[in-house]
C-alpha cells in the first residue's frame, strides 16, 4: 500500500543549510547562490507535468514555428498577430 512521505529530505536540508550560511556570512554569498541554483534545479523539471503544457503560442518567425512543428509535444498552432 502506498505510504506518502517526504522525499529527498537530506537534499532539502543541505540546500537550506547552505543558504543560511550565505545569509549569515556575506563572504559566502556565492556559496549560497550556488546552492540556490542547485536546489531549484533539483525539483524544477523532475516534478513538472509537461503533458499539461498544451496551450502554447509561438510568434510568426518561421524558424520558431518550424521548430515547434517538429516538437514531439506539438498539438496545435495559434498564429500571433494574424490579420
Amino acid at each position: 500500500m502506498y505510504q506518502p512521505e517526504r522525499i529527498l529530505t537530506w537534499f532539502v536540508e543541505k540546500v537550506t543549510d547552505a543558504r543560511r550560511i550565505g545569509d549569515a556570512d556575506t563572504t559566502k554569498a556565492i556559496f549560497a547562490e550556488d546552492f540556490k541554483l542547485l536546489g531549484n534545479s533539483g525539483y524544477g523539471k523532475f516534478f513538472e507535468a509537461l503533458e499539461r503544457h498544451t496551450d502554447v503560442n509561438y510568434p510568426k518567425d518561421e524558424n520558431t514555428v518550424d521548430r515547434a512543428l517538429r516538437s514531439s509535444r506539438f498539438e496545435d498552432l495559434t498564429e500571433i498577430g494574424a490579420a
